[in-house]
């Protein structure tokens, strides 16, 4: 949290049995926190561990996301296609927390540690950077308000290793919050399966500052030619329930965004394992 790590003995070793999960509800180890990074470590063998997020405004349901797993700590991260959709000034914490997006940065350890944040929108215009130094140990909260209403990236460079995602809210005639999460940069192909969702759209980043072009074949198919703005990204409709493969990728970040009346997601494409074995699903 910002006051450094909560003291939680009841959980600090938790038994998962094979082939099976285990729920542990934060609310009863940081009552009413709402600034919380958790760390998961398998002492053995191997978890896959998610995050459940619920949001209500008094009785009413305002938004609900289950956030994976980032990778280890990093000096340089790129959060893509982030939609702001309030340009609210810093003391109006209200409304930054219902309606505008909200970077939060942990960097683990107790070293201070300085963070260039570059911002800028989907055409790859820079627009007004974020400078500060961070304390070790402690997760930061930073409004990223006063920027037009739009979709934008977040290069985010540390002068130590830190983990970073930015939550933003969908406002129509209901309420949705999402977390995006560092994306990074891919090379060669990759496969997308689109799952079922409001306007999904493939967005793509440009990660070195130069324009770029890949290939998008569908499922049957048919080949889209995609430009990618120098820092900018490409956004690109798909279908859901259809599979896409992406040709000629060269350092760009892929990411998968929905978006509809008082829905939001975001959903990272990661480079695949030659060597994975099947995944089963357990529900």
């Amino acid at each position: 949290t910002a006051d450094g790590t909560v003291q939680a003995p009841t959980i600090r070793e938790i038994v998962v049995p094979a082939s099976s999960r285990e729920i542990v509800s934060l609310e009863g180890v940081a009552p009413d926190r709402g600034d919380l990074v958790v760390q998961v470590e398998a002492v053995s063998g191997s978890v896959i561990s998610t995050l459940h997020q619920t949001r209500t405004s008094g009785a009413t349901p305002s938004g609900i996301e289950i956030v994976g797993a980032q990778d280890a700590p990093s000096t340089s991260l790129s959060i893509v296609g982030v939609p702001s959709t309030s340009t609210a000034s810093e003391a109006e914490g209200t409304l930054v927390l219902e309606r505008g997006a909200m970077l939060r940065v942990l960097a683990p350890g107790d070293e201070e540690t300085e963070l260039a944040v570059e911002v800028r929108d989907a055409a790859g215009v820079a627009l007004e950077p974020i400078s500060l130094t961070i304390q070790g140990g402690r997760t930061t909260e930073i409004p990223l308000t006063g920027y037009p209403i739009g979709q934008y990236t977040l290069q985010i460079e540390a002068s130590h290793p830190v983990v970073a995602a930015v939550q933003t809210t969908a406002t129509a005639t209901s309420s949705d919050l999402a977390w995006y999460l560092p994306v990074p940069a891919l090379s060669g192909s990759q496969v997308v399966a689109v799952p079922n969702g409001p306007s999904p759209k493939l967005q793509l980043a440009d990660a070195d500052g130069v324009e770029k072009t890949a290939t998008l074949v569908a499922d049957d198919g048919t080949e889209t030619v995609v430009t990618i703005p120098a820092h900018g990204t490409a956004s690109v409709d798909v279908e859901a329930s259809r599979e896409y493969r992406l040709e000629g990728l060269d350092r760009v970040s892929v990411q998968l965004a929905y978006a509809g009346d008082g829905q939001l997601a975001a959903i990272p494409s990661y480079a695949s394992n030659p060597l994975a074995e099947v995944i089963t699903v357990y529900r």
